[in-house]
């Protein structure tokens, strides 16, 4: 089992969600993956970051689940939101840890991807 750590900027075509409003307009509330192994593209919405997240329910299996945890606390994720998941085009092993945030301006508030987390069951299989 291989451990990658990815820049959410690699994985994700938007890594940041708020209330706020640029130059009058709504910031996305939309992300996409997009598997380094398999290609698969996979849709988020602002609510799976910011709600979802928030419940630090795990979907991968317990070994890969501890794996990653210990990663986690290396790196001072161990109590951070995150969402994890099973590609479904080739079943790697994905958690991204989100940072939420509050303050500025009008209760502004909103959530970052800041680590992206891959596991591949073998090494020649890491991307």
């Amino acid at each position: 089992m291989t451990l990658v750590e990815a820049k959410p900027t690699d994985r994700f075509d938007n890594v940041s969600f708020s209330n706020e409003v640029e130059n009058g307009q709504a910031l996305s509330m939309y992300a996409r993956y997009r598997c380094p192994r398999c290609g698969e593209t996979i849709g988020f919405t602002k609510q799976h970051f910011e709600e979802r997240a928030a419940k630090r329910y795990t979907n991968l299996s317990e070994e890969v689940a501890k794996r990653i945890n210990a990663w986690a606390k290396n790196k001072g994720f161990e109590k951070s939101p995150f969402l994890d998941w099973l590609c479904p085009g080739c079943q790697f092993s994905i958690r991204v840890y989100i940072r939420h945030w509050a303050g500025g301006r009008h209760g502004d508030y909103g959530a970052t991807i800041v680590a992206v987390v891959e596991v591949a069951p073998h090494s020649n299989n890491a991307s």
